[in-house]
């Protein structure tokens, strides 16, 4: 839940403007495949997410319908499903199955013990890169999560679009607040790339970003710096960037 929590915040601005709940049977985003019609074991969690919760006792797996597209493991990152068939996955007692389709933008942030815990904490995208020429978006929404001037739209949306081709990725981020919303403090962005691929160069609006040279630390909000890192285990690029609330353009190039 925490870690999902700015997913969850976006898609309750949505749910309050056009009613349209957060959670929602898979039918209702795959009206033409027959095969959703009948589904009650599994729901979609906004658009990109699938979760298919355990519900017989002793259980140790679950059969899971993966409508039309490519399906990541969102718990472990890398395990993929090809759509339009059932599969039989793991589902341990600690272990929630929940899938993401690829081609999918997911924003999150570090597990607190409550929300407003920390304030200075890197706001990361998790992208999950689709075919080639296709477009990966999200819009996030984000508000001061305590008072009401949600109403007056004193408020940011932050736009993030990754486009595949063939020997590169690019990256654009847009900040844009509204009715004169302020980020009152400094934190940076996180952006992770699901694409097993090592990368030769990355550039910031042009400009060559260095890589890091503390892995082990690199995902904290510390230093007004831009860096990246790749992790060979996990096949995952990590890119940190301060948010300045403007306009970015990032390429990573294979």
């Amino acid at each position: 839940k925490y870690r999902l929590f700015p997913y969850i915040y976006t898609y309750a601005r949505e749910a309050r403007d056009t009613g349209l709940p957060i959670m929602r049977a898979t039918v209702l985003e795959y009206p033409n495949d027959v095969e959703t019609f009948k589904l009650n074991g599994q729901f979609m969690f906004g658009k990109e997410l699938l979760v298919a919760p355990v519900l017989e006792k002793g259980a140790v797996t679950k059969e899971v319908y993966f409508p039309e597209g490519e399906w990541v493991d969102f718990n472990n990152g890398r395990t993929t499903y090809r759509g339009g068939q059932w599969f039989t996955v793991e589902a341990g007692l600690d272990v929630i199955p929940v899938f993401v389709k690829k081609g999918s933008i997911i924003p999150t942030m570090p597990v607190m013990q409550y929300i407003h815990e920390k304030t200075d904490y890197p706001l990361s995208f998790d992208i999950f890169p689709g075919s080639i020429n296709k477009e990966s978006s999200f819009n996030l929404y984000e508000d001061d999560g305590e008072s009401r001037d949600y109403e007056k739209d004193i408020c940011s949306w932050t736009s993030i679009k990754a486009v595949v081709q063939k020997e590169e990725i690019k990256i654009n981020i847009d900040a844009k607040p509204e009715g004169g919303y302020t980020l009152n403090y400094e934190r940076n962005f996180l952006i992770r790339l699901h694409v097993n691929k090592k990368p030769v160069a990355i550039t910031l609006n042009a400009i060559k970003v260095a890589k890091s040279k503390n892995a082990k630390n690199f995902e904290d909000n510390k230093g007004n710096i831009t860096q990246w890192n790749w992790n060979e285990n996990s096949g995952l690029i990590s890119i940190k960037l301060p948010d300045t609330r403007d306009a970015k353009e990032i390429i990573v190039n294979y």
